[in-house]
């Protein structure tokens, strides 16, 4: 896999990861500065890319391969920010036939932006069911999940801490893999312990035979500078506002 280097911007790592399921190709790519400037945060950034993939095929059955599934974190996530640990999935919903997305916490989007990732977009369908394994220090890889297949999102957690060790894991249950979870509030893909709602994602990595990420990281990333650094970020632009634009913000 193609690596790139590997920087901080005010909160980004500036690295997104593309994992093409059909033909196992993964690389990493530079986050596009225009992109961090630009958008808001994860969803911002999920929903700009969702556009880039679809734009010329806007009439794609969302469960088929041509639909993308794009993970996002937002520039606070990971850093010492309060409860700073969102983070968003994009895809066409297979309920309304337009862009949906679903936010959820817990520990996936902070160890993911650990991993030294701001986005991962996953295209195209595997032969069989895989998992993406992602470790900090190794190049991220696609391993086989058929044993996972048709097990709840409790007992496939369960499943790859035993055989990858301590991992946060985003994962798919039965109702994702028979196509069940169509309607609103039924879990689809699901990072303990909260689940992502609507629309359906789960289903979308059922299609593609994704039954999961695992995300493997020790702690290295330094959320304490990065908090600073963003905290000063806020702070600036609060000043700013209050310098240029006759307003108050915050009691500054």
């Amino acid at each position: 896999m193609k690596k790139t280097k590997s920087h901080t911007n005010h909160g980004w790592n500036g690295k997104l990861l593309r994992v093409n399921l059909s033909d196992s190709e993964i690389r990493e790519e530079e986050l596009p500065e225009e992109l961090m400037r630009d958008y808001i945060g994860g969803a911002g950034i999920n929903a700009k890319l969702f556009y880039d993939l679809m734009r010329n095929n806007p009439q794609a059955d969302p469960l088929s391969p041509d639909n993308p599934l794009i993970f996002g974190c937002g520039p606070l996530v990971g850093t010492t920010f309060p409860c700073a640990t969102r983070y968003t999935v994009t895809a066409k919903s297979p309920l309304t036939r337009i862009f949906g997305d679903s936010n959820a916490g817990g520990y996936f989007g902070v160890r993911m932006k650990q991993a030294g990732y701001d986005h991962i977009v996953l295209q195209g369908k595997s032969d069989s069911p895989v998992a993406l394994l992602i470790e900090e220090g190794k190049s991220p890889r696609l391993v086989d999940a058929s044993e996972l297949w048709g097990l709840d999102t409790y007992a496939t957690d369960e499943r790859i801490q035993k055989e990858y060790g301590k991992c946060e894991t985003a994962r798919i249950g039965p109702a994702g893999e028979f196509n069940l979870a169509l309607h609103r509030n039924s879990i689809g893909l699901i990072s303990r312990p909260l689940a992502l709602p609507d629309p359906a994602t789960g289903v979308r990595g059922a299609v593609a035979n994704l039954n999961g990420i695992g995300v493997r990281t020790v702690i290295t990333y330094d959320g304490v500078a990065q908090g600073h650094r963003v905290t000063v970020d806020l702070l600036a632009g609060v000043k700013t506002l209050d310098t240029d634009m006759g307003v108050t913000v915050l009691g500054s």
